[in-house]
């Protein structure tokens, strides 16, 4: 503005700058007496429908070997098949069949990368694993012009198998189909595997033993230790013996199980010629820790299961420690 006072010549650039702005004024005032455009809603987009409901009529099949329950389509027809009940859709040859059997210890051990191995070496491409729990999983397959939903489960005495088989052109059909009949399935279990332990499995040794959730296991020189976040650890070895325990004398065991523990004090002790049971404190580090070590002479093989932990920790994990004893078996 400084410039349009002080010359002159800027006067008639003054005039048109306010004509103008007088024209903008008159333009913002005629725009707010004016009526506002009417709101349009947007279009609204349909409205995605919810998936119905799998319509199918079931009956229920129930096993004569085990409290087992499951729903199975009641138009398919009930045949024996490979031993096992099945039942088949005459249409398109899908089935569902039971298999209900001994227990299979080597079932502990199946994860996702040993369901692969298998599946691959029979010729079939895996799709899917999920470990359901500590003593089931589901593996969806196929092989050949079938795909396979398998869902198996044990307790300590039986192994249960159960298995939908359908053509691979009709998966999308018999999917939602498939989990309404899985999700049906019953079993009353009477010798579960113990809540908050897994069964670890040897073919070494054909043993078995149940370890503790939460415990970080390694295998060290063909020894399997476990170890507790308190640091009390469980360990399991197997050797090749012909020779029983009879032979072996509580003075003769002391100056065995005292090897590199100061202060040993043995506190109990048995043996009965095939196993051996004994109890000790010792210590380590400044402080007094307990350990229980257990012997079976059986098939051929020495079992040893040792746990040690510090006597502060005795309550809290001695528990888990008996009833790993308590999984601990050997099969013929």
């Amino acid at each position: 503005m400084r410039d349009f006072i002080r010359k002159p010549g800027n006067w008639v650039g003054l005039c048109i700058a306010l004509t103008f702005l007088f024209a903008l004024l008159y333009s913002f005032i005629s725009a707010s007496n004016a009526n506002l455009p009417s709101y349009v809603a947007p279009e609204q987009l349909p409205a995605e429908e919810d998936p119905k409901p799998v319509s199918i009529d079931t009956v229920e099949y129930t096993a004569t070997e085990i409290p087992l329950n499951m729903q199975v389509p009641a138009d398919w027809r009930q045949i024996t098949k490979g031993g096992n009940t099945t039942f088949i859709n005459p249409v398109d040859g899908a089935s569902i069949s039971f298999d209900i059997g001994a227990y299979v210890p080597g079932a502990n051990m199946v994860t996702e990368a040993v369901a692969n191995e298998d599946i691959t070496r029979a010729g079939g491409s895996l799709v899917g694993f999920t470990a359901e729990s500590n003593s089931s999983y589901m593996v969806v397959y196929e092989l050949g012009s079938a795909v396979y939903l398998e869902y198996s489960t044990w307790n300590l005495t039986t192994f249960v198998r159960v298995t939908f088989q359908m053509p691979q052109e009709r998966y999308d059909h018999y999917y939602d189909i498939a989990i309404l009949l899985f999700d049906s399935f019953t079993w009353e279990k009477a010798q579960p595997i113990p809540d908050g332990f897994s069964l670890f499995y040897s073919a070494y040794g054909n043993f078995e033993f149940g370890v503790p959730d939460g415990w970080t296991a390694v295998i060290e020189d063909g020894a399997y230790i476990a170890s507790a976040p308190s640091d009390s650890r469980l360990t399991v070895t197997v050797t090749p013996s012909e020779a029983d325990l009879s032979a072996l004398s509580q003075l003769d065991y002391i100056a065995a199980a005292s090897q590199g523990k100061q202060d040993y004090l043995l506190s109990s002790y048995s043996n009965t010629g095939t196993s051996l049971a004994a109890e000790a404190s010792y210590s380590m580090g400044g402080a007094a820790w307990y350990t229980s070590n257990q012997l079976l002479a059986d098939n051929g093989y020495l079992y040893e299961v040792t746990f040690d932990c510090a006597m502060e920790n005795y309550d809290a994990d001695a528990g888990a420690f008996m009833t790993t004893l308590a999984l601990f078996r050997v099969f013929d």
